[in-house]
């Protein structure tokens, strides 16, 4: 299987189950309706 490059924040995140401090970051207010994929 193929998988996308990923920067260093992404891999930590998406692999290594890495989180942001709570209530922070940019999307911690986003709301937006969608379809969210994974970038990996």
């Amino acid at each position: 299987m193929q998988f996308n490059e990923l920067n260093e924040l992404e891999r930590s995140v998406i692999e290594g189950k890495g989180t942001e401090r709570p209530y922070t970051g940019i999307y911690y207010k986003f709301d937006d309706k969608g379809t969210y994929l994974c970038k990996k």
